[in-house]
């Protein structure tokens, strides 16, 4: 039997995660289970059989001034994941967003191995701000899949070959949500409303928006009496943002889980997010 194919896959925040996770399934499905997956990720990435050398919740990174305070921790895990790949040696490496960490991964793993075949998953925002990455990114990896269709003619001009793969935000079954339980816990009236809260799932998202969403909450609810607030907790800052929601004076009810939120998106007859 020839040698199994190892995929490297490499993420660095929870949204990335979870994207991970969602192409180690579909590779499976077009490899077959004699795949193997190494590299970095997160809670969702680990149920799908990767082994992370650490904990990515470190690598959320939000604002330049973080991201100094950060670069010594950030060039330290990209030495540790270009060191991974390095015994792993595997077949194609997949850098999933997370601009800043993943560059710096990508540039190492091409300096040890040139002939290293580099993916990006979900490229940085070029059509908004800074276009000169698009010039970066093509210099340095293969090829990019690519989320947003419209993304393609700004890399292809750099020389870079682009894949659009869809969206899977968009590919969410919310037909399938159940909004009912939602307000039977609340113990809401059909015609109460209800308001979702999705504040990140970045430590420093956390440390910035709990204050101002807790004001924003409680000015809502003093004009609305009836109003039920809901939050959702991403799993790598789950405690921190229970501990923050603390100090609302309107006590929100949890939300833990994909499918639980799923289901209060549906549910919700508003929704504020501070996710990236």
């Amino acid at each position: 039997m020839g040698r199994a194919i190892c995929i490297m896959l490499v993420a660095a925040e929870a949204s990335g995660d979870a994207l991970g996770a969602g192409l180690m399934r579909a590779l499976r499905r077009r490899l077959g289970e004699g795949v193997r997956f190494v590299g970095v990720g997160g809670a969702r990435m680990a149920a799908e059989g990767l082994n992370s050398p650490f904990d990515i919740a470190e690598l959320s990174i939000l604002g330049w001034v973080e991201g100094l305070k950060a670069y010594p921790r950030v060039v330290a895990r990209a030495d540790e994941t270009a060191a991974l790949a390095a015994r792993e040696q595997p077949d194609a490496a997949v850098l999933i967003d997370s601009w800043g960490f993943t560059l710096r991964v990508a540039q190492r793993l091409r300096r040890q191995n040139p002939g290293q075949k580099l993916i990006k998953y979900v490229g940085p925002q070029v059509w908004a701000s800074r276009p000169n990455r698009a010039r970066t990114l093509a210099k340095t990896v293969d090829h990019l899949l690519s989320i947003l269709a419209f993304d393609a003619p700004y890399f292809e001009q750099a020389g870079l070959k682009v894949t659009p793969v869809g969206n899977p935000t968009l590919a969410k079954d919310f037909l399938s949500a159940d909004p009912h339980w939602l307000r039977e816990a609340l113990g809401a009236a059909p015609e109460a409303p209800i308001l979702l809260v999705l504040p990140g799932s970045r430590r420093s998202e956390i440390t910035r928006l709990m204050g101002p969403f807790g004001d924003a909450v409680a000015r809502l609810k003093a004009g609305r009496p009836n109003l039920h607030v809901v939050l959702a907790l991403a799993e790598s800052v789950a405690e921190q943002t229970r501990a923050a929601a603390e100090a609302w004076p309107v006590k929100p009810y949890f939300v833990e889980g994909e499918a639980a939120r799923i289901d209060a998106m549906r549910g919700a007859t508003l929704q504020r997010h501070g996710d990236h």
